[in-house]
């Protein structure tokens, strides 16, 4: 937990001494280009290890024939299918 903590104090710290990016176009995507590095921050990766693992067993269990692939539609950001990438 400390080293996580410790990790996660280690990017912000990064980003806070980071350039700022150039001015953005308005718009709808003005929020992805400029935030989208502090994303992880907010929502660490690693946070979602445990329940990929489980949603990995499940789907392993409960196919008839071995996962050769899977396709994930996704709808967040990414976390689980960061995690379920590498079994197959």
């Amino acid at each position: 937990m400390q080293t996580a903590l410790r990790d996660r104090a280690s990017r912000i710290g990064a980003l806070v001494n980071e350039p700022p990016p150039p001015p953005a176009v308005n718009g709808p995507l003005r929020l992805y280009r400029e935030l989208a590095a502090w994303w992880p921050l907010v929502d660490d990766p690693e946070d979602y290890a445990e329940q990929a693992r489980l949603y990995g067993g499940l789907l392993s269990e409960t196919c008839d024939a071995p996962i050769e692939s899977l396709l994930e539609l996704g709808s967040g950001g990414g976390n689980n299918a960061l995690h379920l990438n590498s079994p197959w």
